[in-house]
């Protein structure tokens, strides 16, 4: 019997939350990791609606990087992570308690079920940093905006974070030396997503991630195919036509 992507995906991830003992080097290695989610979350907090938010999903939070230091700097906003590694959601739980941060929660679903066993019926922000590239179906992609359009407030938004493709949409599957594992992605280019996120998005605006400003000599190690770039999608929900 063949394996899906999905499940092949899924067992990925679970071999990684076997050897997290810290902070996640999954990405780029330790060091570059610590920088390019600094860079993520200065990027966040600048341009998002922050201040004006009481409510915020990250959905793919993996260990909970993003959730705890975004709890941290705004402690009026709630925030909550699902994951679909429940290990991950221990690990994130774990580091919630050790850094006594009281706004923020997790819990454990996929990037295709959430809305579903989401304890909370509606958010303003939901976020997906490095996500989406693991839907590597049309359906999964679609079932995301479905979940992601179904706990959104008509003013909430929805943030991508993407290796967004020049041309085609391709995809990746090699053997990633640095963490000893099989990896799988689809690069998708702006027209295949908006193909999909169309029927519930609007595209507000679109930016480069990592940059020479603000990632410096180290940004070549982090754009690592050139034929992708790491790009901010913002979107906001369409509103219903009568």
């Amino acid at each position: 019997m063949e394996i899906s992507d999905k499940e092949i995906i899924k067992k990925i991830f679970e071999n990684r939350a076997e050897v997290i003992e810290g902070h996640d080097p999954w990405r780029y290695g330790s060091d570059l990791a610590e920088l390019t989610d600094k860079v993520e979350i200065d990027w966040i907090m600048k341009n998002l609606p922050i201040d004006s938010s009481r409510l915020m999903l990250d959905v793919g939070c993996g260990t909970g990087r993003h959730v705890l230091e975004l709890a941290n700097h705004k402690k009026s906003l709630m925030i909550l992570g699902c994951d679909f590694i429940e290990k991950n959601i221990d690990f994130a739980n774990s580091e919630k308690l050790r850094m006594g941060i009281t706004n923020a929660s997790f819990f454990c679903s996929s990037a295709t079920d959430f809305a579903e066993n989401s304890p909370v019926s509606k958010f303003d922000i939901i976020t997906a940093i490095g996500l989406i590239q693991y839907l590597t179906t049309e359906n999964e992609l679609l079932e995301f905006t479905k979940n992601c359009a179904r706990l959104m407030g008509d003013e909430a938004v929805l943030l991508l974070k993407h290796p967004l493709s020049f041309n085609e949409t391709f995809v990746l599957d090699y053997h990633r030396e640095e963490m000893d594992t099989r990896y799988i992605s689809s690069y998708y280019n702006m027209n295949d997503l908006m193909g999909i996120f169309d029927d519930y998005f609007e595209l507000l605006s679109s930016d480069r991630a990592f940059t020479e400003k603000n990632m410096g000599d180290v940004l070549q190690h982090i754009e690592r195919d050139e034929r992708a770039v790491q790009m901010w999608l913002l979107f906001s929900k369409k509103r219903k036509t009568v």
